[in-house]
């Protein structure tokens, strides 16, 4: 894979780090840290109002730097992203996704109209009675949220790869 920026937005502080993973390891180039401007995120939401501070000051970080890379992984921590850990039927993984969609009413009681969904497996459960069965971890975020997110990346010309949730 090719090297990445992973970027966590904190309340203070915005961590960017320019990274390369492949399924062996992880190689970290450089670790930066910038401060947030005042009030431009707001428990995982960027204010519009701030965004092109916000923008302006990871670029600068980023050129700073000598970063090249434009490709970018979002870390958003929020009380606002809902997640569930849910055990699925023995299928393929590639159906993983299909089984959650159907099943989303029983994992999220609310209406999802709102949000996008996404998950991750934990585990494929390796023996005993759920042998076959696959863990995975639900994820429920308002589109809102991650639509900032874009935002933010067209305005540091940079492509999301994805936007992960901590916590």
């Amino acid at each position: 894979m090719a090297r990445v920026l992973s970027i966590e937005l904190g309340h203070s502080v915005v961590k960017i780090c320019e990274m390369e993973h492949n399924a062996k390891k992880t190689k970290i180039y450089q670790c930066q840290e910038v401060i947030t401007p005042k009030g431009a995120v707001m428990d995982g939401y960027i204010v519009d109002a701030k965004l092109k501070d916000l923008a302006y000051a990871i670029k600068e970080t980023i050129a700073r730097n000598g970063i090249k890379t434009k490709k970018v992984i979002y870390t958003v921590a929020s009380a606002k992203i809902i997640n569930r850990e849910v055990t699925v039927p023995a299928v393929k993984e590639a159906q993983i996704s299909s089984v959650i969609q159907a099943n989303l009413g029983e994992y999220f009681p609310v209406s999802l109209a709102d949000y996008e969904v996404t998950q991750s497996l934990i585990q494929t459960i390796a023996d005993g009675a759920d042998a076959g069965k696959h863990r995975v971890l639900v994820f429920a975020a308002e589109k809102a949220m991650l639509e900032s997110y874009r935002k933010l990346a067209a305005a540091c010309e940079l492509d999301i790869v994805n936007v992960c949730c901590s916590g």
